[in-house]
């Protein structure tokens, strides 16, 4: 049987010296007594209410006589914005998940953004997005990239001369047995939450200034579980969210595709996340030279050139990009390139650009230029017609209204 309350009731003679006996030969009973009960407050030991009130402080990080609530109407008076870090892409303490198929480029990105917001005076990222804060901290808790992993990367990004290595004092990685690989750990831990706390404290202490970003990589290294469990997943992204709310860090999250290069996981990751950014490998066409002619002119054809494409998602505090393609260099560098055309798409609108060269630059309708693609390449006229629609589609040709008398619905020219 298990005691659901306790009340001790006072003795109601007691204060005269007599005993509970005297109080009832005193022609009280029993109903007096229960009504006694009914106004006594249940049992509480004090070290049990001093415990409940230690954990509430643990929890909320308050004690009863600090904690505060705030109306609607003080928010709204006080009109909190947003602050942007870097403009159009995240603001400051909103969390984000970045992810795509394994292999596509997560670290090297997050690397290369991690460099350029610690620099002092920090281009755009990707051409595109301006870092309004610059000079940005950044820790690493991360299970993939060794030592001499991270070290090839960043000298490829930072390059070999050490009077650029300062901004690497501002990326950091916690050492555990002499290496900087987080093993073994999930954000479902107290320890391991008070752990990473400690660390952006560190950093702090160290570098006179609030911490910028915290990225994890990947997600799937730190959840203790089933990453489809929405329960365990949002346990997990909460112990992140604890860490954003202590120390104002801003929490990056790398996370794995599944099989079909979607998005991998619960739907509590992505409710979770105020950002989220999809990577996807895309091949672009690149002129490469092949061989020279008599006369020294380059002969040159298209080549396929790995690419990534950068896709947003989801974007709550803030309008969506529009996707956008980016390729590394040989430094290890991203640059925005423009829209992506698949190689053999980009070959035939090329074809359609020639024939139209071989004609005069100009045709009268659909159906000439198309023959002279069909002597060009020896593909079949309705095949050629839809080479057209793409060559002028991508801007490798203009489309006109005719002039004049015209019968023809439209007529072809080269760009000038």
């Amino acid at each position: 049987m298990t005691v659901q309350s306790l009340k001790v009731v006072p003795n109601p003679a007691i204060s005269k010296g007599y005993d509970i006996t005297d109080y009832i030969n005193a022609g009280h009973n029993a109903d007096d007594l229960l009504a006694i009960a009914d106004q006594t407050q249940a049992y509480v030991p004090q070290y049990s209410r001093d415990l409940n009130q230690e954990m509430l402080a643990g929890f909320t990080g308050q004690t009863y006589e600090e904690r505060k609530l705030i109306s609607a109407f003080d928010i709204v008076e006080r009109n909190p914005q947003t602050i942007p870090l870097i403009k159009s892409f995240i603001n400051q303490g909103e969390c984000m998940i970045i992810h795509s198929a394994g292999g596509v480029g997560k670290s090297m990105i997050s690397f290369n953004i991690a460099v350029q917001v610690a620099m002092k005076h920090p281009n755009p990222l990707f051409d595109m997005f301006k870092i309004i804060k610059s000079q940005m901290t950044s820790l690493f808790i991360q299970s993939e990239n060794q030592p001499a992993a991270v070290n090839y990367r960043l000298r490829g990004i930072i390059g070999n001369d050490p009077n650029s290595w300062d901004v690497l004092k501002k990326l950091f990685f916690p050492v555990i047995r002499d290496d900087i690989l987080t093993i073994g750990k999930n954000f479902e831990d107290p320890l391991f939450i008070y752990y990473c706390i400690d660390l952006i404290k560190k950093i702090q202490d160290q570098t006179n200034q609030k911490m910028g970003f915290l990225w994890v990589d990947p997600l799937i290294s730190y959840i203790d579980g089933d990453e489809n469990d929405s329960q365990r997943m949002r346990s997990c992204l909460d112990g992140l969210t604890e860490i954003a709310q202590q120390t104002g860090v801003t929490p990056i999250v790398l996370s794995h595709d599944n099989k079909k290069d979607g998005y991998r996981g619960s739907s509590a990751s992505y409710d979770w996340a105020r950002n989220v950014i999809a990577l996807k490998r895309v091949f672009i066409g690149e002129d490469r030279i092949v061989d020279f002619i008599n006369d020294g002119q380059p002969v040159k054809r298209i080549a396929q050139i790995p690419a990534i494409e950068i896709i947003s998602e989801k974007s709550n505090n803030m309008k969506s990009f529009e996707k956008f393609t980016i390729v590394m260099d040989h430094n290890c560098r991203f640059k925005k390139v423009g829209d992506s055309i698949p190689p053999k798409i980009q070959e035939r609108c090329l074809e359609v650009q020639q024939a139209l060269k071989d004609i005069g630059g100009f045709a009268e309708s659909n159906l000439i230029l198309a023959k002279a693609i069909s002597e060009l390449t020896g593909r079949g006229i309705t095949t050629c017609k839809k080479d057209i629609s793409e060559a002028a589609g991508h801007g490798f040709i203009k489309v006109k209204k005719p002039e004049g008398g015209s019968t023809h619905a439209y007529c072809y020219a080269l760009n000038e």
